[in-house]
């Protein structure tokens, strides 16, 4: 018995020492394995870094060869010249209430920087050299339907090959991260990016320095040439504020607003089929205020040119006009709050200043009226084929 009990201690205490060189042989393979993985990151990282560097280093340049440097032409990224609604190398901002068009007129953009189209609004729209990278990450079901109205059999080439769509909020935080989109972006050789929406991207537009982040990571691509739209939203009406008229009125910090290059507001009721755009922040030109016709069943969007406040002074003749009278016309409502009272007095007042208009108080209303100089007219181009819309403002064809 006693030799069975030393020859099982023997088996178990041999089995013991076999299992343990199996477990160390195992821990040693995963150890080189881990090492190995260790090792990998850090050359990774270091060539990561390293090209990061080099691309740094291209953005180096000394006082004269900065002033010195081609920017080519002055071709805007869509719009003209004079009047660019996207400048290259600005990001656009495109911001309203819900279900005013915002991604709508997106999808144009898409299309037309995908090469699908040549204009939107009837504005000239510049193809994007590589592809274009859409991060729908507010609604991604609605943002696939609001598109497929514009696709069309013929162009599924295109769409496969030149249209890359992030599915849902995406798996960092650009607003800590500056460098991951574009990274991400680049890697699928993408030259435009588009928000939908901001929120989903920076979810804490109104923190400093969230949206100081965000405004870092939306310069990294525009420094790496990659364009740069978003949609956004308004902030809260007020009884004396109920229409966006100055980049205040967008939801968030000043340095969402600060970053971008054009400020477009569409404003409207949701789901309506017209609804009004005002350029807010603009490169270059101002464009006049648009009212666009939207085509919810085919998603295509026409425009027309909104009445100028000189062709408005014009058609008034002798009688003129009252601040009430700018203030609807500017404000687009039939019931102007005194804000919109307000600048519309302080407009008027410069339109004075610079010799535009004239006034003087009706001897009936005792209102102030303003007229067109008699020295500002034979400078005025007179509108032609001048029509009435039902929201009292006219186009110019």
């Amino acid at each position: 018995m006693t030799d069975l009990g030393t020859r099982k201690t023997e088996l178990d205490e041999a089995k013991r020492l076999a299992d343990l060189q199996t477990i160390n042989r195992i821990a040693d393979e995963e150890y080189l394995k881990l090492c190995g993985r260790d090792a990998a990151r850090k050359r990774f990282n270091a060539e990561q870094m390293g090209a990061a560097a080099a691309q740094r280093k291209l953005r180096l340049l000394d006082g004269w060869a900065f002033m010195e440097e081609d920017e080519g032409d002055d071709t805007p990224v869509w719009g003209t010249a004079d009047t660019p609604l996207w400048a290259v190398g600005e990001p656009l901002m495109i911001f309203g209430p819900n279900g005013v068009g915002k991604s709508t007129l997106s999808h144009q953009l898409v299309f037309a920087r995908i090469g699908l189209a040549d204009q939107v609004m009837d504005l000239p729209v510049l193809a994007s050299p590589g592809k274009v990278f859409y991060v729908a990450a507010d609604r991604p079901k609605q943002i696939k339907r609001a598109m497929r109205r514009l696709r069309k059999p013929e162009q599924r080439e295109v769409l496969k090959e030149r249209l890359i769509v992030h599915k849902g909020p995406l798996p960092f935080d650009v607003t800590v991260d500056k460098d991951a989109l574009a990274d991400l972006a680049q890697s699928h050789g993408a030259t435009t990016i588009i928000i939908d929406s901001l929120k989903d991207v920076c979810p804490k537009p109104s923190n400093e320095e969230a949206a100081n982040g965000y405004n870092s990571a939306r310069q990294e691509a525009i420094a790496r040439g990659i364009e740069w739209v978003e949609d956004h939203h308004n902030r809260k009406a007020s009884d004396d504020n109920k229409t966006p008229n100055t980049i205040e009125d967008v939801y968030g910090s000043r340095w969402l607003t600060a970053g971008a290059g054009s400020v477009l507001c569409l404003w409207g009721e949701a789901g309506s089929t017209q609804v009004r755009l005002t350029q807010l922040k603009s490169p270059g030109g101002f464009i006049q205020p648009q009212d666009l016709t939207i085509n919810h069943a085919t998603g295509e969007i026409g425009a027309r040119v909104v009445l100028g406040i000189t062709d408005l002074l014009r058609n008034s003749g002798r009688e003129g006009i009252t601040v009430a009278d700018a203030a609807r016309f500017w404000s687009g409502t039939d019931k102007p709050v005194k804000r919109d009272m307000e600048n519309a007095r302080n407009k008027l007042k410069r339109l004075v200043e610079q010799g535009t208009a004239m006034t003087h108080k009706d001897k009936v209303d005792k209102l102030d009226r303003f007229t067109l100089s008699p020295v500002a007219a034979p400078q005025m181009k007179v509108s032609t084929g001048y029509q009435q819309d039902g929201l009292g403002f006219g186009w110019s064809p």
